[in-house]
């Protein structure tokens, strides 16, 4: 067992990332996921371009 696959191990038996896992599960099986492919698309939306602010002279 490597430390990756002990960390997992570990982290299965803490109550509280297992109730995070369980949450996230219910969500999903409620379908109140979204592609990725959507969240890139919405990520990836150009933002506006700042402005440089005019300098004095």
């Amino acid at each position: 067992m490597d430390i990756d696959e002990f960390e997992d191990d570990l982290e299965q038996q803490d109550a509280a990332v297992q109730t995070t896992i369980e949450e996230s599960d219910a969500e999903y099986k409620a379908r109140k996921s979204r592609p990725a492919s959507e969240l890139l698309a919405e990520l990836t939306i150009e933002k506006p371009k700042k402005t440089q602010p005019k300098r004095k002279a």
